[in-house]
């Protein structure tokens, strides 16, 4: 009776788990955004180099973000810690005011990865943003992979592996 239950409780947890990555894959591509034209010749921050160019040899992840996005809170020191393991990561800063009070907000939250500032949401109103954070995994100048909401460490290394692999 014993190993009946167990495996009734193991069939419910893997069901579970498929109609959470189901909904989850479902809500990325619905709120996937939609590349602009140009998005390739999108000039790096800091950088003399375009989007397509930084991405040849490595993803390069986009982060739409905002300093008044509640998510942003727990996401972004998640983006810094890739940062810091060596991925190239653009943030791009969504109605969070002038250029100094982004750079203030990136200081005061310890956050070091290169930000283009989108003051009156031109640049994500091009790339249709609908949610934010929303990341766009970039490698070889095309997007690969984006997903929004909330996000994990390791789902998003997970995710840079996947990409990396497919090319």
């Amino acid at each position: 009776m014993k190993r009946q239950t167990v495996l009734r409780l193991f069939k419910q947890a893997g069901l579970f788990v498929l109609t959470v990555a189901a909904v989850s894959a479902l809500t990325d591509w619905w709120r996937s955004p939609a590349v602009p034209p140009d998005a390739a010749q999108m000039l790096m921050p800091a950088s003399a180099q375009t989007l397509a160019q930084a991405s040849a040899n490595e993803t390069v992840v986009l982060y739409f973000w905002a300093t008044w996005c509640g998510a942003c809170r727990h996401t972004s020191p998640v983006l810094e810690r890739l940062r810091r393991d060596g991925v190239r990561v653009v943030g791009i800063a969504l109605q969070s005011g002038g250029d100094e009070d982004v750079q203030r907000y990136l200081r005061e939250h310890g956050l070091h990865f290169a930000t283009l500032n989108d003051p009156r949401g031109e640049l994500s109103r091009r790339w249709q943003i609908r949610a934010t954070p929303t990341i766009v995994l970039v490698r070889g100048g095309k997007v690969r992979h984006s997903t929004s909401g909330i996000a994990t460490y390791w789902g998003l290394k997970a995710r840079l592996a996947a990409v990396s692999a497919w090319n």
